[in-house]
């Protein structure tokens, strides 16, 4: 028998480990049943073995799987999930080594006198205890020592753990799998993730506002998903894309020969979406002719064909998505406000990436972890200078950009670890704020040599190589490593 215990997302320490298999050595002696468990990959390690135990959740595996044979296994599997379920939730990554270190010996203490035949002397029993200790210790080293290098020289999503309890209360909003590809914790997103959440449970129309980029498509697709017509057709279409004479033929179809090239009846968008979604891209690009019939079908749910004088009924629900501002537009007589005032019914705006900097980490963490799957590529992290780079960069495309920008990073880099070397040279140059030439003014002037000469020093001393350098500096490897080269500062070490 075997059951399936989630990890989400759990911090999975040392301590984490000893714990477990303290537990899972209690239930095999009192049910005389063993236990065992393995991941995704099929690795199995005994339960007891504390050190495999922990190198086997140290993958971070979605799901960590518990299996057993023996003759109550029902109940040792439950007993052991609900242990684990409840330690992963308030399990904490700082430990306490002299605790520790106490836990490892007793526990290896009881498994070695366990494994021990009982015709072994005493102190035989004694030496072989003391070897498998000392074993045991630098076990504990190393793997402290390796975890603690690891976190020093990248970032991991477990930073961010430390939430408010607002931003906790706010989390528990968030609408189930629906919406589960929009990626993000800051008190906004989960805002409006709970309020497209509600929009889905009723038929208003839904207007999302935003810049460019910042993921309207992804809340249609969550609020159709999350509807009553989940069953049903969720069709797009871009209103920009389509040329105003054909967008009519797009939105309601047209009868054969009801114009140049009408060779057949061809459906329109309105019935094909027929008891299901559909999601109006960049409406505020409409021109007022095709308005006004589009306001129609938001009153009357009923609409003519092109070249057809058949009234045609739909049920319909419309997501409408832009982003201008469409008050301004309405000000302007550029779109009507009758129109507006219709579709305008449930209102979701969409933060731009800028204002919502503590996802970046998130999302950078997801698309290389989806780019390292689909280039097959065996990237680890990213390194923390790379990561306040993007940080502090301003995203003018939003979340379409960071996600051409990473993909480019993966499929470029040779490394283990995303670097400052690896990051395109568009999302350096508002790293550095230009200097205050105030200071300048002030004091006295020098030959411009010798500021290039100083800027230069400061850049390879700080950043470690040319390419580093060159990328905060706006220039290429090549410029930096010659005009070092001629200032004599070229006798640094620079591993490239």
């Amino acid at each position: 028998m075997e059951k399936a215990v989630p990890t989400n997302g759990g911090s999975f320490t040392l301590r984490l480990a000893v714990d477990i298999a303290q537990k899972a050595y209690a239930l095999e002696r009192q049910y005389h049943t063993p236990l065992f468990f393995y991941d995704a990959e099929q690795i199995m390690a005994a339960a007891t073995d504390f050190f495999t135990v922990f190198s086997l959740l140290a993958k971070q595996s979605q799901v960590v799987r518990i299996k057993s044979d023996g003759q109550q296994a029902d109940i040792v599997l439950q007993l052991m999930s609900e242990y684990m379920e409840e330690r992963l939730q308030r399990e904490d990554a700082s430990e306490d080594t002299y605790k520790l270190a106490q836990d490892i010996q007793t526990l290896t203490q009881q498994l070695v006198l366990a494994s021990l035949p009982s015709d072994v002397s005493l102190e035989e029993q004694v030496r072989q205890l003391k070897e498998e200790l000392e074993l045991s210790y630098r076990k504990v080293e190393f793997l402290e020592k390796k975890s603690r290098q690891m976190k020093e020289a990248s970032w991991h999503t477990g930073r961010l753990k430390s939430e408010s309890q607002e931003q906790k209360m706010l989390r528990s909003l968030k609408a189930g799998k629906a919406f589960e590809r929009f990626i993000g914790v800051n008190q906004t997103v989960l805002e409006l993730l709970a309020l497209a959440a509600k929009a889905a449970k009723v038929q208003s129309t839904v207007l999302l506002c935003g810049a460019s980029g910042t993921g309207k498509e992804l809340i249609a697709e969550g609020i159709h998903q999350a509807s009553p017509r989940a069953q049903g057709p969720l069709v797009k279409i871009n209103c920009a894309a389509i040329p105003e004479n054909l967008l009519e033929s797009e939105l309601f179809g047209h009868e054969k020969g009801s114009f140049s090239g009408a060779i057949k009846r061809k459906l329109g968008k309105f019935e094909l979406a027929h008891c299901g979604t559909i999601f109006l891209d960049e409406i505020g690009e409409m021109e007022l002719n095709m308005q006004a019939k589009l306001l129609r079908v938001l009153q009357n749910s009923q609409f003519e064909r092109v070249g057809g004088e058949e009234t045609i009924e739909v049920d319909v629900r419309i997501i409408a998505a832009t982003n201008q501002n469409m008050e301004r537009l309405v000000k302007e007589n550029r779109f009507r406000a009758d129109l507006y005032y219709r579709l305008n019914v449930i209102p979701i705006y969409l933060p731009s990436l800028t204002d919502r900097k503590q996802d970046i980490p998130l999302l950078l963490d997801h698309f290389m972890k989806k780019f390292s799957q689909d280039l097959g590529k065996k990237i680890l992290g990213i390194k923390n200078e790379a990561m306040e780079a993007l940080v502090n960069y301003d995203w003018p495309g939003n979340t379409r950009e960071l996600r051409n920008i990473v993909e480019r990073m993966v499929a470029l880099t040779d490394n283990s670890y995303i670097g400052l070397e690896d990051i395109p040279a568009c999302c350096m140059a508002e790293r550095m704020k230009p200097p205050d030439d105030s200071i300048i003014k002030a004091g006295e002037l020098f030959p411009l040599a010798e500021y290039e000469k100083q800027i230069i020093r400061a850049a390879l001393e700080k950043h470690g190589s040319y390419t580093a350098a060159g990328k905060v500096l706006g220039i290429t490897h090549k410029t930096v490593a010659a005009k070092a080269h001629k200032y004599g500062i070229d006798g640094l070490d620079r591993a490239e």
